[in-house]
């Protein structure tokens, strides 16, 4: 069976709204928020021709930080590192973990890699062979001296 509709039955072809969802991520939380600015700036623009509106309710999971390659922290983690003969670095990474939010009130840390191979998949993996060596810096960050 066919159907046939009359469009002047159904003069309203264009939705009452539209909802955005996204994401923005940023090593630094004030560049963060001017980009929430910018976005909403765009939105705005784009609305402003046909009369329409925008409203933006912005919800901060987590906020970026940094912790200073001098800082007491990360001497610490890499004279764990010396000691066990485990290459030191310090990357920045776009997740986010309990450190963030131990940052936002004043504690400073580190996110150490957990021995991951693939992350976040479906084929994510670790050996045991890992699993001793991230046991043995915990260990060694623990119970060792700056």
């Amino acid at each position: 069976m066919i159907y046939f509709f009359n469009i002047f039955e159904y003069p309203y072809i264009i939705p009452d709204r539209c909802v955005v969802k996204g994401e923005i991520r940023s090593y630094s939380h004030e560049k963060t928020l001017k980009q929430i600015k910018q976005v909403k700036q765009v939105f705005m623009d784009a609305a402003k021709p046909f009369g329409a509106t925008v409203e933006m309710e912005p919800d901060c999971h987590v906020e970026a930080y940094e912790t200073d390659v001098g800082h007491s922290v990360a001497k610490r983690f890499e004279a764990a590192c010396t000691s066990l003969s485990l290459p030191f670095a310090l990357s920045p990474a776009f997740g986010g973990s309990d450190n963030n939010h131990f940052a936002k009130h004043g504690i400073s840390g580190l996110v150490i890699a957990t021995a991951m191979n693939n992350c976040h998949s479906c084929a994510e993996y670790t050996t045991v062979k890992e699993l001793e060596r991230i046991t043995g810096l915990v260990t060694a960050l623990i119970t060792g001296k700056e």
